[in-house]
């Protein structure tokens, strides 16, 4: 599943979520569209995957943002910077 996501990462980094289709994910990650389809039903549900996946690890890089000790808007803030900077990189 990291092959797929790290795909989708990079397939909606150079165009976007709405752009981006299965068959270009598939091509990044090296396999057929089923497999995509047999992990994920939709572009959607890769994009809220990834979502998890930079709030885990924002998690693990900066401990002091969990929810319990930030307020939301800084957490918010803090979380979309953070997935900015990983998506330039």
């Amino acid at each position: 599943m990291t092959a797929i996501l790290d795909a989708a990462s990079e397939a909606f980094s150079l165009m976007g979520v709405r752009n981006a289709t299965m068959g270009e994910i598939a091509d990044r990650a090296g396999m057929a569209r089923a497999n995509l389809y047999y992990n994920f039903a939709s572009k959607e549900e890769m994009a809220a995957a990834l979502a998890e996946r930079y709030r885990a690890k924002g998690y693990a890089e900066a401990p002091h943002l969990k929810a319990h000790e930030a307020s939301a808007a800084h957490f918010l803030d803090a979380f979309f910077t953070y997935a900015g900077e990983w998506t330039r990189s």
